[in-house]
């Protein structure tokens, strides 16, 4: 499945915050923060109406969840290949 470049840096974006330390927890949700809005503008100016944020986790949650089950499988896969 091929997705949009900006969609795909959301979702690791959102990744990272879900998994950074709490060191950096500061800089992960800025980073979030800053590609939501940039996917919100797009969508504004495609569509006319605006996303709040929940809209915008809401409406990405099934990549989301797709983009983290492929990371975990990604991660497992490494591991075991280190044994």
């Amino acid at each position: 499945m091929t997705r949009n470049p900006r969609l795909e840096a959301f979702l690791r974006a959102r990744y990272e915050y879900d998994t950074c330390e709490p060191e950096a927890r500061v800089r992960c949700e800025a980073n979030v923060l800053s590609l939501a809005s940039d996917l919100g503008a797009i969508y504004e100016r495609a569509t006319g109406q605006s996303l709040t944020l929940q809209e915008m986790f809401q409406i990405t949650s099934d990549a989301y969840h797709e983009y983290r089950r492929a990371q975990l499988h990604l991660q497992r896969s490494r591991l075991n290949r280190t044994r």
